[in-house]
């Protein structure tokens, strides 16, 4: 049980900044502070677009896209 509350801990929600080819750049709030992660799309299960709210693991992958795109 611990183990999954701290997989999820992990996990955070951002905004698709920019995508190159594989590669997206996922922007997202932090202790009042605006950083970003690259994440790589070929371990994600879903494809992006610009703009689109998404949750994901820093600078590893995305895990779930809030719209349509897959």
């Amino acid at each position: 049980m611990k183990i999954k509350h701290f997989v999820f801990s992990l996990l955070l929600m951002g905004i698709v900044d920019s995508i190159d080819d594989d590669i997206a750049v996922v922007e997202y709030e932090y202790r009042g502070r605006i950083l970003h992660s690259e994440v790589d799309l070929t371990l994600s299960p879903c494809r992006p677009v610009e703009g689109e709210k998404v949750s994901f693991f820093p600078d590893y992958k995305i895990v779930t896209c809030e719209g349509k795109s897959q």
